[in-house]
């Protein structure tokens, strides 16, 4: 309950956490670690500024459904906006320093990032590139074990990423 416009999903099956990365239409995207009937926020905790809304969202945001104290706060909010598009969750094996870290791909910002997960909370947030490639679409874990990125360069780019040795 109160999501709005989740594009990137991720389940963390061995520590049992479920993630999801959500566009706001204020500039303020988040990071979430979801939880089973809780309500995360939207449309009352938009952090100012209004959403795409409609007579229904109007009557959603104001009517007595929920108080601010039953929200469930982002694990972490991005100070600008980024666009996020894709999660994923790093599990295999290549990245032994990064196991339960999560990446997310930023459209606009044109930027990965990666965030080093401390049990269920958030410790730290890294940007991975040096220089911008484009807008990064997807990222994910193959059956390989290694992390690809998909960027929306006009060549559809997709990189593999190697840890150095």
């Amino acid at each position: 309950m109160g999501h709005r416009h989740v594009l990137g999903l991720a389940v963390d099956e061995t520590r049992n956490n479920v993630w999801a990365v959500e566009a706001r239409g204020n500039g303020h995207d988040e990071l979430i670690r979801l939880h089973r009937g809780e309500n995360h926020g939207w449309p009352e905790a938009s952090n100012g500024g209004q959403g795409n809304g409609s007579d229904i969202l109007e009557a959603v945001a104001s009517s007595e459904l929920f108080t601010e104290e039953e929200v469930i706060e982002p694990a972490y909010r991005f100070p600008e906006d980024v666009a996020p598009s894709g999660l994923a969750v790093v599990n295999g094996e290549h990245y032994p320093d990064w196991q339960g870290n999560l990446l997310v791909g930023g459209l606009e910002s044109e930027q990965l990032y990666r965030f080093e997960v401390n049990g269920s909370d958030i410790s730290d947030m890294e940007e991975l590139l040096d220089e911008t490639q484009g807008p990064v679409r997807e990222v994910r874990q193959g059956p390989d074990g290694y992390l690809y990125v998909l960027i929306g360069d006009e060549s559809g780019t997709l990189y593999r990423l190697e840890p150095e040795e």
